[in-house]
């Protein structure tokens, strides 16, 4: 694509010139030689310059898991707020320091928040627009009537 958008700026720039001039470089001004050169720079910038790929964003599907221990959230009938295979939400900027990412589910529910060592890269995919999937796979009662559950974010 940028071979052929360098291509399209020497068409554009400097073939105009050379018809004006009927083909012969002793009719050009300098004005002329200028406009070409500056075509020709920028195509060949194009065709030789690569953009660096970033180093802080890694390439790829990552997954993580982390669990929330001891939840005694429960939904009107007794059963547990969530269940195993239930899709999750993250909602940035929460918590008492405004940087935490919290799990929720779709009522806007606070669970948990997401652990500090993944919450750099959750955020800069969330901040990307990158696609996000936060999923309860797995859950498992706990003495006293509470329950813990193992997340996954796979982004």
């Amino acid at each position: 694509m940028r071979f052929v958008l360098a291509l399209l700026l020497i068409l554009a720039g400097v073939f105009p010139v050379l018809i004006r001039n009927n083909f012969s470089p002793s009719q050009m001004q300098t004005p002329e030689w200028i406009a070409i050169a500056i075509f020709l720079i920028i195509a060949l910038l194009l065709i030789v310059v690569r953009r660096k790929k970033s180093d802080t964003q890694p390439e790829g599907i990552h997954s993580m898991s982390f669990s929330f221990e001891k939840l005694t959230s429960f939904l009107p009938d007794g059963s547990p707020a969530l269940k195993q295979g239930q899709q999750l939400f993250l909602r940035p900027y929460m918590g008492e320091d405004q940087e935490q990412i919290a799990v929720t589910n779709e009522k806007a529910e606070v669970f948990g928040f997401v652990p500090e060592e993944y919450r750099e890269y959750v955020l800069s995919r969330i901040e990307s627009h990158s696609l996000i999937q936060t999923v309860v796979t797995e859950q498992t009662e706990e003495p006293f009537g509470a329950y813990s559950v193992k997340i996954r974010i796979t982004c």
